[in-house]
């Protein structure tokens, strides 16, 4: 298990398992939806898709 921290849209710490990511969607407004499970397993996080993308593909090396 690969735990990821990110902060999601209310502030809150968050950590979201690298190896479960479904997808990550662009939300709009600097704001990306990371999938991880069906509609309830969803956390939306105040970073550019491309980051997201990018902090996921580094913890998937570690």
């Amino acid at each position: 298990m690969k735990l990821v921290r990110f902060d999601d849209i209310n502030g809150r710490e968050t950590f979201v398992n690298a190896d479960r990511v479904n997808h990550v969607s662009d939300y709009g407004s600097g704001t990306t939806e990371i999938n991880f499970g069906d509609k309830e397993a969803t956390v939306f996080v105040t970073m550019e898709v491309s980051k997201v993308a990018s902090t996921l593909l580094k913890a998937g090396r570690l």
